[in-house]
């Protein structure tokens, strides 16, 4: 998959579930196409999907590369994550000042709840928050 972004654009909405070709690669590509863009509105709605930790570390670093975002949601249900990923979530998000709107499906994943809650706790700065 390739993904091009206008530097203009503002908001991006991706919501691609079951879908085999979407993996560590396309993240690693959703990734560049961030650390070049001013998306102040992200969803990424992925859930079902064959991606892992490192495709999410990957994504990561352009999440956190955005200067201005104030709303993000990523669905991540059913994918093949564990704990390792938690502290790069945190380090994407807990940057983002302007962020008012976080929301994460983490459900059926190899995540715990410890570390759902470890999430909930480090960015409770968010005014609207949801880790599932």
């Amino acid at each position: 998959i390739s993904l091009k972004l206008v530097p203009t654009f503002t908001h991006l909405t991706l919501n691609i579930a079951r879908c085999p070709e979407i993996t560590d690669k396309t993240l690693i590509s959703l990734r560049d196409l961030l650390l070049n863009s001013n998306v102040k509105y992200l969803e990424l709605l992925l859930n079902n999907n064959p991606i892992t930790d490192n495709g999410v570390i990957e994504l990561c670093q352009g999440i956190k590369s955005l200067s201005s975002m104030t709303y993000l949601n990523l669905g991540f249900s059913n994918c093949d994550l564990t704990d390792q990923v938690v502290n790069e979530i945190i380090t994407a998000v807990e940057g983002h000042k302007e962020l008012n709107t976080f929301t994460l499906s983490l459900s059926n994943t190899k995540i715990s709840s410890d570390n759902k809650n470890k999430i909930t706790q480090k960015l409770s700065n968010i005014p609207y928050l949801v880790v599932t």
